[in-house]
């Protein structure tokens, strides 16, 4: 038992010996770092940037802050030329969307160009069907016509009109109506109506 209580005081005793060191070395040291610290950044010295200078005095410390200052550099360099190429492909993102933009309006302009035209087709196929119907009532309207009556008639009109009538007719109000025009206007239909192409 005297032996345990002597191990225990002795125990006690580095204990008390490195509280000690504790208390009175290590952390008055610490406080008056940082008070220093303290008091010289509000006096507006930068303790870093101090702390960088004396270290790379100190020979084998700055060899590990040019190598850290180095890779840094690099990496920074690194980021640099990232970013330009990230910026420079953005630009070209945006450049082909303006491009899609243009192609997408042009398309639009042209189908709306499209409808239109096929608008003015589809008119002008109804104008030509109404015409053609029309037309056909003309002819009929002179093949039912006396030839005694439709001579006079196909004289007075427009020359095409008249050779469109009378190459559209059946043959038999042709003849009638030939023989009853004068002998000179019978004879130049007849000779422009062996030339003449009717439209369809």
């Amino acid at each position: 038992m005297a032996k345990a209580m002597a191990e225990n005081e002795q125990t006690q005793k580095t204990f008390s010996k490195g509280q000690w060191f504790l208390f009175v070395v290590v952390i008055p040291i610490l406080f008056a770092l940082t008070v220093g610290l303290v008091l010289l950044s509000f006096a507006g010295v930068n303790v870093f940037e101090k702390a960088h200078a004396i270290g790379q005095q100190i020979p084998g410390i700055s060899g590990m802050l040019s190598e850290e200052k180095a890779s840094s550099e690099i990496k920074m360099e690194d980021v640099v030329a990232l970013q330009g190429q990230i910026k420079e492909r953005e630009t070209q993102i945006q450049r082909m969307e303006a491009q899609m933009q243009n192609k997408d309006q042009s398309i639009s302009e042209l189908q709306s160009e499209i409808e239109q035209q096929q608008l003015l087709i589809d008119e002008l196929r109804n104008v030509q069907e109404k015409s053609k119907r029309e037309f056909k009532e003309v002819v009929s309207t002179f093949e039912t016509m006396s030839a005694k009556s439709a001579a006079p008639i196909l004289i007075e009109m427009d020359e095409y009109v008249a050779l469109q009538v009378l190459s559209t007719i059946n043959k038999d109000s042709l003849a009638s109506i030939l023989e009853k025009m004068p002998p000179e206007d019978a004879a130049r239909f007849a000779q422009k109506l062996t030339v003449f192409i009717p439209n369809e």
